[in-house]
């Protein structure tokens, strides 16, 4: 008998792909270091709409509440003959609590403002509660109420404490909090209570190999978020020398 555990990140993926309900399609995946969760994004594709799911599959609990992800939890000690029955009935009841999620334009280019500011090193930031960023992972993070209560900055990416910019722009900051959830954004930290959120590349580039834009995604998001943000955040991250 083999163990869940004891899976190689090949085995695993070959394990998901045998286990996919029709429809399903595996788009990418990434390991945590520890390899305690794997992560992965699956694509719905159905009379031309296009949806997501984010399946994480680990030997613990999260530390983020309201994640938008379907979580399947395993012993280490998990017979990985099994693996392929659970995962395929934890797919199917994704349907039934309806946890796939679908990206709007305005979706579509803020992940394209993300990867733009990647090119210039820039990041969004988060500034969570001294208690949350102490516990470094091991108290629980509510994507509804820390996330949305927290100060949103841009900074560098290789230096935190660097032209930090604050940002008011709740509806933005909603968007930020679902991509984090949904494992769009992955999380560092930095000092003084500063979360960094890096976009997660390798979910990014299907996604917009998959869904192109058909906009301009500069001016689609200043015609929703308005011109003057828009124009603080390009100044912001253009003139950034970061």
């Amino acid at each position: 008998m083999t163990n869940f555990s004891d899976l190689s990140k090949e085995q695993l993926i070959n394990c998901v792909q045998a286990s996919l309900p029709h429809k399903l399609t595996l788009s990418a995946c990434n390991f945590t270091p520890a390899s305690t969760s794997t992560y992965l994004l699956l694509k719905h594709r159905e009379k031309g709409q296009i949806s997501w799911l984010t399946l994480r599959i680990a030997t613990h609990t999260s530390w983020l509440r309201h994640a938008a992800q379907s979580t399947l939890l395993l012993k280490k000690n998990t017979d990985s003959s099994i693996l392929p029955q659970l995962i395929n009935k934890k797919l199917n009841e994704a349907y039934t609590v309806k946890i796939f999620f679908q990206l709007s334009e305005t979706d579509l280019a803020l992940l394209k403002m993300l990867l733009f500011m990647e090119h210039y090193r820039v990041v969004w930031l988060i500034k969570i509660p001294e208690a949350i960023a102490k516990g470094h992972k091991k108290v629980p993070f509510d994507l509804k109420k820390n996330f949305l209560a927290a100060e949103l900055f841009l900074g560098s990416r290789n230096n935190s404490n660097r032209l930090l910019k604050p940002i008011e722009q709740p509806a933005l900051e909603k968007r930020l909090a679902f991509y984090f959830g949904a494992n769009l954004l992955f999380a560092q930290y930095t000092r003084h209570r500063l979360l960094r959120l890096l976009p997660t590349n390798q979910w990014l580039q299907p996604i917009l190999s998959t869904q192109p834009l058909n906009s301009d995604w500069v001016l689609k998001l200043e015609t929703v978020y308005g011109a003057e943000f828009l124009r603080t955040c390009l100044q912001t991250i253009t003139s950034s020398n970061f």
